[in-house]
């Protein structure tokens, strides 16, 4: 039993102290796997966000320096000739002006139209001019790229909104221009060039992301105005189900694990400066997916302690049967020894003559039998 008592001790302390090895290794697998990956995705996000923020700002200065052609900063002369019909004046009118618009337009920058509206917001013309002559509105006051454009007296970057042209969801860059020969600051109109994000949408699909990866960048209203998983033009703004604006750093990348859709969701996100807003991108991925890894390595962690553990197992009864069955041979040996001696013990009892009777019928035996063996009668009458 002693030696029994061992065994099981030894396999006991050996099954302890694999689990305590196992979870340990285990344990620093996950940490620096999930530790890189988070690193992995931060860096992804990093980029994403610099090459958005670069994009933009080159789009920027595109228009900024448009703006600053001579044909552009000149005075309209042909406002007399707007029309409700032709929501500006006609195609062959201001053909300096369109050219420079067209010829942005032939470059493939991701602009979707170019226009110039007067200082009191009415449209003068737009290209490309079909869609000018699809355009709902005449005056464009009320649109925040006016009127920012107006009160910063600097170049704006608009509100997405979707377009009056189009109906795609655009970004407007407006520029206030002013008449430079004039001694007062007077407005002459606002030049204006909107990007499609539709086309941005089409870039960030072809990134090549993870399965059930996507990427969205999410305007100051928490509006989603880029995701990479749209294949088509958009012509609604949908806002986002999380709002991480209290959350947001400009200096670092951050993230955060919620449930979208009834699906726990792992989301890195980092914010942009957008002139006067902050905008982000988020980069939206199944926690079960992002911590792929992660969850394999604990399956692996349990599949191969339940094994060890199963062996050990099934090893500790084998030797516990074992035992028990040499116990139990040895206490059938002995019961059979004592037998041996007490039968043998009894024969030389009944083989001394000390010990013999002789009965009335002749027969001689053991006075330890209380009858004679041949006729039964009782011994102590012999």
């Amino acid at each position: 039993m002693k030696v029994q008592h061992k065994t099981i001790l030894t396999l006991s302390g050996i099954g302890i102290l694999f689990l305590g090895i196992m979870f340990i290794y285990t344990f620093n697998e996950i940490e620096r796997n999930n530790q890189n990956m988070i690193f992995v995705q931060i860096k992804e996000v990093d980029h994403f966000s610099n090459l958005f923020e670069l994009r933009i700002n080159f789009m920027k200065e595109i228009v900024e320096t448009a703006s600053t052609r001579v044909e552009i900063m000149g005075v309209p002369t042909l406002s007399e000739n707007i029309t409700e019909q032709n929501k500006g004046i006609l195609q062959n009118e201001e053909v300096e002006m369109r050219k420079i618009a067209t010829d942005m337009l032939d470059q493939d920058l991701s602009f979707e139209y170019f226009f110039y509206v007067l200082s009191n917001g009415d449209m003068y013309f737009l290209e490309p001019f079909e869609d000018q002559l699809d355009l709902i509105w005449l005056n464009y006051a009320f649109r925040d790229w006016y009127t920012g454009a107006i009160m910063s007296e600097n170049t704006y970057l608009s509100e997405v909104y979707v377009s009056a042209a189009t109906g795609h969801n655009v970004l407007a860059i407006s520029v206030p221009m002013y008449d430079v020969e004039s001694t007062e600051k007077k407005l002459n109109g606002v030049w204006v060039g909107t990007i499609d994000l539709s086309i941005i949408d089409s870039s960030f699909h072809e990134i090549g992301l993870d399965d059930n990866q996507y990427v969205l960048v999410i305007d100051d209203n928490n509006n989603i105005v880029v995701d990479s998983r749209n294949g088509v033009v958009r012509t609604e703004l949908k806002e986002f189900q999380i709002d991480l604006r209290d959350k947001s750093d400009l200096s670092t990348s951050n993230y955060i694990t919620k449930k979208i859709n009834g699906v726990d969701m792992f989301i890195v996100f980092k914010s942009i400066p957008m002139d006067d807003k902050i905008w982000m991108i988020v980069q939206v991925q199944p926690h079960i997916t992002a911590f792929e890894l992660h969850y394999n390595l604990i399956i692996t962690s349990i599949i191969v302690s339940g094994t060890i553990l199963g062996s050990l197992i099934i090893i500790g009864m084998t030797i516990f049967r074992n035992n028990n069955r040499a116990t139990i041979l040895k206490e059938e040996i002995k019961e059979r020894e004592t037998q041996r001696k007490s039968d043998a013990k009894l024969l030389e009892k009944m083989n001394n003559p000390d010990e013999m009777v002789s009965c009335t019928c002749g027969v001689s035996y053991s006075k330890n039998y209380e009858k004679c063996p041949s006729c039964s009668h009782l011994t102590s009458q012999n």
